[in-house]
Parts: structure tokens; sequence; C-alpha cells
């Protein structure tokens, strides 16, 4: 299972087709069944909190959630079974 920061805070939901860029984490998730079930678990987390949140998002390939940790943004991307960890991100790839 991937962990999140406790004080992670949802910021905005960037739907298909954005990427993580500047990337400090990437994970090959697919083909090994413990890590797609954290990949599916940790997608899942992100879209539960930022709906809580009040935050528009939903389920697709190339989605990434960008969120605040402190003052530092965060940028967690889900992109063909991997998930990457990064700063930023970009839109229409």
């Amino acid at each position: 299972m991937f962990k999140f920061p406790v004080g992670l805070r949802p910021k905005r939901f960037h739907p298909y087709p954005s990427i993580v860029t500047n990337r400090h984490i990437s994970v090959e998730c697919g083909g090994v069944e413990d890590l797609e079930c954290a990949y599916l678990a940790a997608k899942e987390w992100l879209l539960n909190r930022f709906k809580y949140m009040g935050i528009a998002c939903g389920d697709a390939n190339k989605i990434v959630f960008e969120c605040t940790v402190g003052k530092a943004t965060v940028c967690y991307g889900f992109h063909d079974w991997n998930f990457s960890v990064g700063e930023s991100y970009s839109a229409g790839v």
C-alpha cells in the first residue's frame, strides 16, 4: 500500500490526459498483483478524498491529483499502471 502524508490537502484534479512532470518517484505497478492492488487502492483513496472535499474528479487513465503538503505542491499521477509523485503536471499529453 502506498502511504500519503498526514497533512495532505486536495487542491485540484487534472483529468485525462494529464501526467506528472518533475517526478521524484515513479513505480511501474503492472504485472505484479500486490502492486496493482496498491495502485488501485491509492487511486480510490485520492478519488474519495477529493470528492469528500467537494472537488469534482473521476477515474480514467492519465489523471493527476494536485495536493499541498505544508507549503509544497505535490502531484500524484496514474497512467498505464504507473504511479508517479512529482512537483508539477502537464495536461494534453
